[in-house]
Order: structure tokens, then sequence, then C-alpha cells
């Protein structure tokens, strides 16, 4: 049974290793004072570019990281620490963006589906688990013939499908999915989508999806949220993202995804420059001010998300000033 996602004020830090020379420690904020809430059996796509945090959001979510600071909540239990996580490991699954690195290329599908079964003891004896695993992969859309076989050797699609069915093995109620359409071909992509549907309808799910695609974003999920270096600049129902995108890195995304050109209709001036910072470095104030074509003094204060709508928030000084009309 789904139940609701709960994040607040969430921040992960990085940090590397103290110069010699200059006694001097770096450090990445790689996820920014994130708050979200995902109702039970909806799906929250978050987008944006390569770089601007989205995995390590929902990496800290599912427990690979631990949090600098904010709280998770699963339902009413807070499962922040590692703790508390291992109490509730199995309300959170993570199906990882590489489904070939993720599985034991040295043993078989049968295992990769039954171990987290013995693990969290569920199924009477080893017959049981068996039949479940069965069970799991042809609620993918593959057969038993599957169980003996390597992950070597096998599509992108089809071990795609086997990392679903060993998230939804031991019965989660919330699915975080880390880019589960990228490096895919178009058919393989539209199996993916296709699945990910099904999958939706029929386990009740409360899903997070991680993409760069605004597109496959918008045709999987309820709710979208944008991110951008940690932060997120615009979230709201996703059509409503998706027809009136009211930041300009939103407009940037939402051009890109529906032009065949992207400068198709925009004067140059108005598209943002540059990408994002490699080294994950903020500027001060907006962090999208260095590559915005609206930047304006008051972009100096660190702008919040304020209310653009019903159900719709932005991160932007300068939303009024603004022509949101995307091409």
């Amino acid at each position: 049974m789904s139940q609701r996602l709960r994040v607040e004020e969430l921040s992960k830090t990085f940090h590397g290793r103290r110069s010699w020379r200059t006694m001097h420690t770096p450090s990445v904020h790689a996820v920014d004072d994130v708050s979200l809430t995902i109702e039970p059996g909806q799906t929250l796509a978050l987008v944006g570019e390569s770089g601007c945090g989205k995995s390590t959001l929902v990496r800290t979510i599912a427990g690979i990281y631990q949090a600098t600071a904010g709280r998770i909540f699963v339902g009413d239990a807070d499962i922040s620490d590692r703790r508390a996580l291992r109490r509730h490991r199995r309300a959170v699954q993570l199906v990882p963006q590489n489904p070939l690195s993720s599985l034991n290329r040295s043993r078989t599908i049968r295992h990769a589906l039954t171990q987290p079964l013995r693990v969290h003891h569920i199924g009477a004896d080893r017959s049981a688990q068996e039949r479940r695993a069965a069970t799991l992969l042809e609620q993918v859309g593959l057969s038993a013939d599957y169980l003996p076989r390597l992950p070597v050797g096998m599509s992108v699609g089809e071990l795609q499908r086997v990392v679903v069915a060993r998230a939804l093995a031991v019965e989660p109620s919330v699915l975080l999915l880390d880019e589960p359409t990228s490096s895919v071909d178009l058919t393989t992509k539209a199996r993916i989508i296709n699945l990910l549907l099904d999958v939706q309808r029929s386990f009740d799910l409360t899903c997070m999806i991680i993409t760069h695609e605004i597109d496959i974003a918008r045709h999987l999920s309820h709710r979208m949220a944008v991110m951008y270096l940690g932060r997120i600049v615009e979230s709201g129902l996703t059509e409503e993202v998706f027809n009136r995108p009211r930041h300009p890195y939103t407009q940037m995304l939402v051009a890109s995804a529906t032009a065949a050109d992207p400068l198709a209709g925009r004067h140059t001036g108005d598209m943002p420059r540059g990408e994002v910072p490699s080294d994950g470095s903020h500027a001060d104030g907006c962090a999208f001010s260095p590559r915005c074509a609206h930047t304006a003094d008051v972009c100096r204060a660190v702008p919040t998300l304020r209310a653009v709508g019903p159900d719709h928030r932005a991160a932007c000084h300068r939303i009024e000033q603004i022509d949101t009309a995307v091409p």
C-alpha cells in the first residue's frame, strides 16, 4: 500500500580533502534545502540537466547517502537516520540508472530476485520464493525462462525490467527511479514508459522519477519539480508547469523539449547562457543568474519558492517582468 513521501529542508554536502597548502576543505552543496511532498499513489517527476543534484537527492532519500540536514518521512515514519531507515528498508526501493552495474554479473536473475526475499524473510521456503520471482518477472513482461540467465547478454530493456521486478519484490510503499529511460533507443524507451505506467496502475505506488527529459516527465507524472544546482526552482501539477512555465530555467527545458530547433521563435538574447557549472559551485544570490538573460540587481538575493498560480510555485524575483510564453 502506498504512503506519502515527505522531504523537509533536505541538504547534502560533499566534502573533499583539505589542501595542505591553503588548509581549505572544498565542499559541494549537491542538495540545498529541498522540501517536497508526494501524495500516496501519485508520481512526482524531478527534472533538470545533468549535474543539478537530482541523483544525489534520490540516493539520499533511499539512504545510500546520509543527509547533511533535513528530514525524510514515509507516512508518519521518520527515516532520516540510518538506524530508522533499516527498520523501514522495505518501504523505499530504488531503481538505479544503470541496471547492469546494479546486478551481480556472475549470479543469475533467480538470485537477484530471491535474495531480497530471503533478506526480508518473505516466502515460506525457497520454492515459494522462486514462485514469487517467476511471478514478478511475468508482472514486468518477462517469462520465468529468464530465471537461470545471467545479466550479461541481456538487453538494456530486459535488464531494466529485472531491476524493476527486484525493487517490487519486497512490496515497497515508495519507488524511486533514477533516469529509467536514459541511454536507450526510442523503441526501448517506449517499452520502459509503458512498463512504468503499468507498474503505477498495478501496484498503487508512490513514485519519484528522476529525468532530464521533460517530455518523459510529462507522460509519467502527476506533479513536476524542476531542480537547478541543488534547489527546487519550480513545482506544480505537471501540465501546469509544462504548459505555463514561470521560471526562466523551466522555460528553457520546455522549449528544448517542444521545438526541433530550441532557438526557433526565440531571440538569441533570451536563451540561457553556458552550462551547469561542472564543480557544482553556486553564484551569490540566484544560482541561475549567471546564465539568465533577465538578471537584474534584485537577483543578488537568493529567491524563495512563491505561489505563481493555484498549486504552482516558482523561485524567481522577476516572474512578473518575464514573458512566460513558450514557443
